[in-house]
């Protein structure tokens, strides 16, 4: 048994017991002295606080800062705050134990459950999922024209019928009706899995097929573990994508693909794979001896502390989280079990269940974990958050190439509803211009993605990120005074038409007459700002794209086409300068590939710059990092007296015709006027 004399001399003035933890105002602080002395001790609490230390570099994959001071607080930092120690960091606390046959003064909602044994408790799962689906009404139930036993045809985008696992035939199953069921979501990993194919799917669909030796043994352990689940907790019938679509039919495992947003949203709950790093990693506690919870330390007599991680927190540095398609199946899953480190959760869209809360709460509504949700996007007809869609899904790795756009396939149906406009190549076509200005290139290697284009974020390898700052214009007067470009899209079999049509009968679908839906209304023609000796406004396409150019749809414009000399500042990151004739600085950008400058490289220049629209005012923080330069240069600061700038794209000419970006930025207006020869052209281009 722990004794007080065991704590060290800084520990002691830790107040433990817990009716003075009852009444301890939030926000109270303890200095524990260097976070490396505290790894060291061996008093009780200290090692505690260690385990929370080790645990929050653990999961955010760097090493604990020994040099770095170590405060204890009380009082959670999230939203919501609650009865619990925190220390150095967000999201990990340390929390008091709820031990039997002990008093606790402390509210349920502020304690753990003590050691959680090693088999998962089917019955709390089926609760979550129960009392979410009886209580929580239509923000986590599926929309009322999903009804179970209507034609698939009418729920399930472009399927006919789903297959499922039947959890208690061990077989696969097809059904033309809508059913209930469970879905799994899980990392594939490099290893074996077992699939669905064209070959077997006569044998597997026979009962007991699946738990024949020769199919059971090959079927990876998170799916075999994800049968037994779903078998104990009652239900019936499973979806797993390798066993219930077809691997090697290119048709049904598009249907299927297409049809993800319904598969996942319409699911009863969806098991989240989230423990180890592929397909054979388990659901642990779902086997025997698969799972082991360590006793609670006592750090003084009859007060147990043990260290509490959110489900985001837990999640964060997770493979599952680092993958592309994973993405899209959390997204749109309403209820999900979170099997992740040794530990359950239970999320929706109206809460968060820990299975080491005690179960009195689980009937309850706690305003914590209501604020932890943070996985489901919000599915409104705000842009900043598709914005905060593409730049966290294109953070996600991907095994082939291939897929960047049926990974998200159901995400982007999904807020092609909500903005009631179509998507082209993965850009929304009501709102195209402002989805153009992405920056790329943060990706080691070749970050350029064949088979999509380069003017689509889908074009390029890794984390993307925003470059257009307006703050004080919203978007349909942004769309209205800022941009000209009449944008046509040619097709690979050759067709050309509008990207947008103001026709309000081309978009019968777009509110036209509602604001809040961002879209072009009217458009202004291209205003210089100097007198240019050549017209600017034709915009419709003359020249004839070849229907085998590209696999791809390539887009057809005109605009405003001017020639720069182009010097790389920073090859770590592709910053380089714009010069206009005199050489004075006029603008910057930023390479889409840094570490291939080939193009800039095997030429003196000049080089053709588009100008794609303009921002009422020249973006702060780049202007701080113009400052410097300029100064270096000896060159006055033009830039933050300047009412607005020019977003520019920096073209390569291809062989065939077509043009393909290579970077993205700003320039003055002035540069218009002062560019090198040939000079500023009203110009057709054709960019893929």
């Amino acid at each position: 048994m722990a004794t007080n004399n065991q704590l060290c001399e800084h520990c002691l003035k830790v107040p433990l017991d817990m009716k003075t933890l009852r009444d301890l105002p939030f926000g109270s602080r303890w200095s524990l002295g260097k976070a490396g002395d505290v790894l060291k001790r061996t008093c009780p609490l200290c090692r505690v606080i260690s385990l929370a230390l080790y645990e929050s570099a653990r999961v955010e994959r760097r090493d604990v800062n020994i040099d770095s001071d170590a405060i204890l607080g009380w009082g959670s930092r999230y939203p919501g705050s609650r009865r619990m120690f925190s220390i150095n960091t967000l999201g990990v606390g340390i929390c008091v134990v709820r031990m039997p046959g002990l008093d606790c003064p402390l509210p349920l909602e502020d304690c753990l459950l003590p050691n959680l044994g090693r088999a998962v408790d089917k019955r709390r799962i089926k609760g979550w999922v129960d009392h979410c689906a009886e209580s929580h009404g239509a923000r986590c139930n599926p929309e009322p024209h999903i009804k179970l036993g209507s034609p698939v045809v009418e729920s399930y985008a472009g399927l006919e019928l789903l297959r499922f696992i039947d959890v208690q035939q061990k077989c696969i199953v097809e059904t033309r009706t809508v059913c209930r069921y469970v879905a799994i979501s899980y990392v594939w990993g490099v290893g074996p899995n077992f699939r669905l194919k064209t070959s077997n799917l006569a044998d597997l669909m026979k009962p007991d097929a699946l738990s024949k030796k020769e199919n059971w043994d090959r079927i990876p352990r998170t799916i075999r573990n994800a049968i037994a689940l779903v078998r104990g907790i009652g239900e019936t019938y499973l979806w797993c994508d390798a066993l219930c679509l077809i691997q090697n039919d290119a048709a049904d495992l598009s249907q299927g693909v297409n049809a993800m947003d319904s598969v996942y949203e319409n699911a009863a709950f969806t098991i989240v794979a989230a423990y180890g790093h592929d397909a054979n990693s388990g659901l642990p506690g779902v086997e025997e001896g698969t799972r082991f919870n360590g006793r609670s330390p006592e750090i003084i007599p009859g007060v147990y502390l043990d260290v509490h991680m959110t489900l985001n927190v837990a999640m964060r540095h997770s493979v599952y989280r680092s993958r592309a398609w994973t993405f899209q199946e959390e997204s749109l899953s309403r209820r999900k079990v979170y099997f992740v480190e040794s530990k359950i959760y239970f999320e929706c869209p109206s809460t968060t269940r820990l299975e080491f809360y005690p179960p009195e709460l689980d009937r309850g509504t706690d305003p914590v974990d209501i604020r932890e949700t943070q996985t489901v996007p919000r599915w409104n007809i705000n842009l900043e958050n598709f914005r905060e869609v593409l730049v966290t899904y294109t953070q996600r790795f991907l095994s082939y190439d291939q897929d960047a756009l049926r990974a998200m396939a159901g995400i982007l149906r999904r807020w092609s509803d909500k903005m009631k406009c179509q998507f082209l190549e993965g850009l929304p076509t009501a709102v195209f211009d402002e989805f153009l200005l992405f920056r790329a290139g943060n990706h080691d290697g070749f970050p350029r993605r064949r088979g999509f284009p380069s003017y689509s974020w889908a074009g390029w390898r890794g984390p993307i990120s925003r470059v257009k700052y307006y703050p004080y214009l919203e978007g349909n007067r942004w769309l209205e005074e800022n941009t000209w470009i009449v944008w046509y899209r040619t097709d690979p079999g050759g067709t050309t038409k509008l990207v947008w049509d103001l026709d309000p009968a081309a978009n019968p679908g777009f509110p036209f007459d509602d604001p809040r839906y961002v879209g072009y209304r009217t458009r202004r023609p291209f205003q210089s700002p100097a007198v240019l000796p050549f017209a600017t406004d034709r915009t419709e396409p003359t020249l004839i794209i070849p229907s085998t150019t590209r696999s791809y749809t390539i887009l057809q414009f005109w605009t405003l086409s001017l020639f720069f000399n182009i010097s790389i500042f920073d090859r770590s990151n592709g910053l380089s300068l714009i010069s206009d004739g005199p050489g004075k600085i006029c603008g910057f950008f930023y390479l889409d590939n840094p570490d291939n400058t080939a193009f800039l490289d095997s030429s003196t220049g000049p080089f053709e710059v588009i100008v794609l629209s303009s921002m009422p005012e020249f973006p702060y923080e780049w202007i701080e990092t113009l400052r410097p330069i300029l100064q270096a240069r000896g060159e006055k600061d033009d830039f933050e007296s300047q009412r607005y700038c020019y977003n520019i794209m920096i073209l390569e000419w291809l062989g065939d015709g077509i043009a393909e970006r290579r970077g993205l930025g700003f320039i003055l207006p002035t540069a218009i006027v002062n560019g090198l020869t040939p000079g500023p052209a009203w110009k057709e281009i054709v960019l893929g």
